[in-house]
C-alpha cells in the first residue's frame, strides 16, 4: 500500500488549534504522511516533529511591514546630506566604477522589497531517491544471485512484483537479455566492420589524402605568400618607421622640452604658491572661522530649525498617513505573504491531498494542488464570510470575500464544516453538495477521581461554599465575558473563572470591569493549560458556560469546542439559545439556555441549574451519555473515511 502525503495549511502557530492537531494525529495514525504548514512566532521554532507530525513554519513579514520599516529609517535631510556625499564621491571616480555601485545599489533595493527565503531541511529529490534506491537493488541482485533474490523477496511480500522492488528485478532481468544482443548483434559487428572495412577507406581515402594536400601544396602556400612577406614587412619598414618616426621623436620632445617646462612653469609655481600664500589664507580666512561659526551658531539653529521639524513633520505626517493606508490592506497583504512563502516551501515536497483549515489559507492549497495535480480538501471552522471580527467588512468586501469563497469551494475535492446548520448555509449559499459535518469535539476520556493537583479549586484557593463557574477557551471580544461578570452581581454565591489564554490588554479591561460591578474577588484567571488536560481540569467546575455574542452568523450557527469539553468534563452546561447549541444541550437535558446579551437572564440560568439537586445530579449522569456521541473518537472516523474517497 502506497502511503499517502497530506499537506495542511493553517493561519497560526499550531500550538493551540486543537483542531488541527486532531485531526493531523487521527491521520498520522491511519498511515498517511502529514506536514502542517504553519506561522513562525518567537514562541515556535521553524521546525519540528510532534507524535510524527512534520511541523513547518513560515516567517510572517509582509510587505506593508518591510515599507513602514524603510520608511520610519529613512529622513529627507539624512538622505539629501548621503546623496551629496556620494555624488562627491562618484564625481572622483572613473565612470566604470559609478555605474558598477550603482548597480550594487539597484541589487540591495531589490534585496530589500524581495521577502527572505524560508529555510527548509534540505532532502534528496525523488529521482536521486530513486536512482539510489535502483543502484542498490541491482548490487544485491549481483551478491545474493537471481534465484536466491527472488525467493527471499517472495517469502517477505508474494505482491512485490507490484512495487518497486519489481521493477528493479525485471529491469535487471531485462538488462541480461538484452545486454548480449547488443553486444554480439549490434557492437562487435559494428567494431569488425570499422577494423575491417572503414578504417582503412577511412585512412587512405580521406586522412592521407588531406595530409598529403596540405604538406604538397597548401602549406608552401601559407608560409611564402602570407606569413613570410607579413614578417619581412614589418622588419624592413613598418617596425623601423614606427621606432623613428613616432615612439622616438615623442619621448625626446617629452624629456627635452615638455617635462621641465611642466614642472617649473606649473607644478613647482603652484606647490610654492599654495604653502606661501593659499595655505595660511585658507585655514585662517575661511576654514576656522566657518568651523566656529558653524558649532557656536549654526549648529543648534541647524538642529533646532531644521532637522529635528523635518524628522517630526517627516514621522508625525508622511509616516502616519502611510500606516493608515497600509492598516486597510494589512490581512490581505498578510495572507500574500504567508500564500507566498508557504508555497515555496510546499514546492520542494509535493503531496497528493492539500488540507486548507479556514478561507484564508485555501488559495495556497488550491494553488499547490493545481500544480501537483493533487486532491484539495476544503476545513471551514466557521461560517468565515459571516465571522466575528473587531471591525466588521464593508457590503462591497463581503460581496467580494463571497465571490472568492465560491471560487474556490466549488474546485475543492472535499469540503469539511463544524456544524449541520454551516453546512446547509454553505450548501445553500454557493450551490454544493452540503459539506461533511466534523464536530469540534475533544477525545473520549475516562470518569475519575478528581486528583489536587488538577483542582481549579484548589489551585485558586476558591472556598466550598461557592459554586464554580467556568468559562473555558480563548478570552477575546464578544464571547459573552463582560455580560457574564455582570451577572455576578446577581450570583452572589458564584465564582467565575476564565480558563484559557488572551491578550493582556483585553484581561486588564475585563480585571477593571469586575472591580466596577464590585465582583472582583469573584473573578479569577487560569492557565491556559494544555489541551488534552483541559476536561481534567473542567471536572473540578460545578457548571460550564458558554455565553457566546450573536454578533454575527458565524458565532449564531456555531457548535464551539468549549460546549463539548464541558461535556466530556461531566459538566452540566447553560449555553447562548443558539440552534445548534440549544439542540445538544435540549436533546440530552444537559442543562439550559439563555439570552446572551441580558445579565439578569444569564442568573437565571445559573439558578436554575445550581439550586436542583437532583436535577444537577441527573444532568451529570446525562453528560456520560452525550460523551459517548460527541467524542473525537466518533468524528475521527468520519474524517477517514472522508479520505478513503478521496485516495
Amino acid at each position: 500500500m502506497v502511503t499517502l502525503k497530506v499537506c495542511m495549511f493553517v493561519y497560526n502557530n499550531f500550538k493551540h488549534d486543537t483542531r488541527v492537531l486532531k485531526e493531523a494525529k487521527s491521520l498520522t495514525l491511519a498511515g498517511y504522511q502529514v506536514t502542517v504548514v504553519a506561522l513562525l512566532d518567537d514562541d515556535s521554532k521553524p521546525y519540528e516533529e510532534i507524535e510524527g507530525i512534520r511541523i513547518i513554519r513560515v516567517v510572517k513579514n509582509p510587505l506593508d511591514f518591510r515599507i513602514l520599516k524603510g520608511v520610519s529609517e529613512f529622513t529627507p535631510l539624512g538622505a539629501a546630506r548621503n546623496f551629496w556625499r556620494w555624488g562627491k564621491t562618484v564625481a572622483r571616480q572613473p565612470v566604470s566604477v559609478t555605474l558598477n555601485g550603482l548597480y550594487e545599489k539597484l541589487k540591495q533595493l531589490r534585496a530589500w522589497f524581495k521577502a527572505p527565503e524560508t529555510e527548509v531541511v534540505e532532502k534528496p529529490s525523488l529521482w536521486d531517491s530513486i536512482k539510489q534506491a535502483f543502484q542498490q537493488a541491482w548490487q544485491d541482485i549481483r551478491k545474493k544471485g537471481k534465484k536466491a533474490y527472488l525467493k527471499e523477496a517472495w517469502q517477505k511480500n508474494p505482491l512485490f512484483f507490484l512495487g518497486l522492488q519489481g521493477l528493479f528485478f525485471f529491469t535487471y532481468c531485462f538488462h541480461l537479455v538484452v545486454n548480449p544482443v547488443y553486444y554480439w548483434g549490434i557492437k562487435r559487428p559494428a567494431k569488425i566492420c570499422w577494423k575491417r572495412y572503414l578504417k582503412r577507406w577511412f585512412y587512405w581515402g580521406i586522412k592521407r589524402p588531406a595530409k598529403i594536400c596540405w604538406k604538397r601544396y597548401l602549406k608552401r602556400w601559407w608560409y611564402w605568400g602570407i606569413k613570410r612577406p607579413a614578417k619581412i614587412c614589418w622588419k624592413r619598414y613598418l617596425k623601423r618607421w614606427w621606432y623613428w618616426g613616432v615612439k622616438r621623436p615623442a619621448k625626446i620632445f617629452w624629456k627635452r622640452y615638455l617635462k621641465r617646462w611642466f614642472y617649473w612653469g606649473i607644478q613647482r609655481p603652484a606647490k610654492i604658491f599654495w604653502k606661501r600664500y593659499l595655505k595660511r589664507w585658507w585655514y585662517w580666512g575661511i576654514q576656522r572661522p566657518a568651523k566656529i561659526f558653524w558649532k557656536c551658531y549654526l549648529k543648534r539653529w541647524w538642529y533646532w530649525g531644521i532637522q529635528r521639524p523635518a524628522k517630526i513633520f517627516w514621522h508625525r505626517h508622511f509616516y502616519r498617513t502611510l500606516r493608515k493606508l497600509l492598516v486597510s490592506v494589512h490581512r490581505p497583504l498578510c495572507f500574500l505573504d504567508y500564500h507566498y512563502r508557504s508555497l515555496q516551501v510546499v514546492t520542494q515536497e509535493p503531496a497528493d491531498i492539500y488540507h486548507a483549515h479556514d478561507l484564508n489559507v485555501l488559495a495556497v492549497a488550491y494553488h499547490a494542488a493545481q500544480r501537483q495535480g493533487a486532491k484539495l480538501v476544503y476545513d471551514s471552522h466557521e461560517f468565515y464570510v459571516e465571522r466575528n471580527r473587531q471591525y466588521s467588512l464593508s457590503r462591497v468586501g463581503k460581496f467580494l470575500l463571497s465571490r472568492f469563497e465560491e471560487f474556490l469551494i466549488r474546485r475543492s475535492d472535499a469540503v469539511i464544516t463544524v456544524s449541520d446548520t454551516i453546512a446547509k448555509q454553505l450548501a445553500q449559499r454557493y450551490r454544493v453538495p452540503v459539506p461533511t459535518v466534523i464536530l469540534n469535539a475533544p477525545a473520549l476520556v475516562r470518569r475519575s477521581c478528581q486528583t489536587p493537583e488538577q483542582s481549579i479549586r484548589l489551585a485558586l484557593d476558591i472556598p466550598a461554599d461557592y459554586h464554580l463557574l467556568l468559562y473555558s477557551g480563548g478570552i477575546t471580544f464578544n464571547r459573552g465575558l463582560e455580560k457574564i461578570i455582570e451577572s455576578l452581581h446577581y450570583l452572589t454565591d458564584c465564582h467565575f473563572v476564565m480558563m484559557g489564554y488572551g491578550s493582556q490588554k483585553y484581561i486588564e479591561q475585563l480585571q477593571n470591569l469586575a472591580v466596577n460591578v464590585g465582583v472582583a474577588s469573584r473573578v479569577s484567571l487560569f492557565g491556559p493549560v494544555p489541551s488534552e488536560a483541559v476536561t481534567t481540569y473542567a471536572a473540578s467546575a460545578d457548571l460550564g458556560i458558554a455565553a457566546i455574542e450573536n454578533v454575527c452568523l458565524s458565532y449564531y450557527y456555531c457548535a464551539p469546542n468549549k460546549l463539548f469539553e464541558y461535556i466530556s468534563a461531566g459538566l452540566p452546561v447553560i449555553a447562548s439559545n443558539f440552534p445548534e447549541m440549544q439542540k445538544i444541550i435540549t436533546q440530552y437535558a444537559l442543562g439550559c439556555t439563555f439570552d446572551p446579551s441580558q445579565p439578569e437572564d444569564i442568573a437565571r440560568a445559573a439558578r436554575e441549574v445550581l439550586s436542583n439537586r437532583e436535577g444537577l445530579h441527573q444532568m451529570r449522569e446525562n453528560t456520560w451519555v452525550a460523551s459517548q456521541m460527541y467524542n473525537w473518537e466518533n468524528e475521527s472516523k468520519k474524517l477517514l473515511a472522508l479520505y478513503q474517497t478521496l485516495g
